[in-house]
């Protein structure tokens, strides 16, 4: 009689038996950018190898924990799940992809972050400045560490199309030096990769 793990190899003194394991993870989720809310549908994969042999893989996926599985049962031969990314982030999580074999279970997950417009908290409203001073600008979001900010003059107010940026920036406050006239002016808030202002 052979006892043996799965993976291992046992060798007697008449053949060599091979015991396969569990499934080997080849690539894992491939979840590589911020995604923006609303965008529709978005698809992630893992690509596995099954070293058992025979049989197949199965896959089961989760969000934060094991506990909550978002795949249906009939789906477990996919090695791919499609998310709905709606306009309010909710998506935004940990995913985990189990697969599965006849000897057991490997995991792999990836962080999808979702990146949702920013709302404006507070902003600067009716700026003053001395003729050759200072003008100081400023946007507070809800979510100030991903967002990028722009500062434009509206050459054509009331029309918010004929603008001139001025400046751009990581930071939400913006000063103009040496003011010379009055005028209009916007900030922008944006993230590079979706653009939501």
């Amino acid at each position: 009689m052979l006892n043996g793990q799965c993976g291992e190899e046992l060798i007697t003194d008449t053949c060599i038996v091979s015991v396969k394991g569990e499934p080997i993870i080849l690539s894992g989720i491939n979840v590589d950018r911020d995604i923006c809310a609303g965008s529709g549908e978005f698809e992630f994969n893992v690509i596995a190898r099954n070293s058992a042999g025979t049989g197949s893989l199965h896959y089961r996926w989760y969000k934060n924990t094991l506990s909550h599985q978002i795949s249906a049962e009939a789906d477990t031969l996919l090695n791919y799940y499609k998310l709905h990314i709606g306009p309010t982030g909710a998506e935004e999580g940990l995913y985990i992809a189990e697969v599965s074999n006849a000897c057991g279970s490997v995991y792999d997950s990836a962080y999808v972050p979702v990146i949702v417009p920013p709302k404006v908290e507070e902003q600067s409203v009716d700026v003053r400045a001395c003729l050759g001073g200072n003008a100081e600008f400023y946007v507070k979001t809800n979510q100030d560490e991903r967002y990028r900010y722009a500062l434009y003059e509206l050459t054509d107010y009331p029309s918010l199309s004929t603008r001139k940026k001025l400046a751009e920036s990581y930071m939400n406050k913006f000063v103009l030096n040496g003011v010379t006239k009055g005028g209009y002016y916007l900030i922008k808030v944006y993230h590079p990769f979706c653009d939501s202002t």
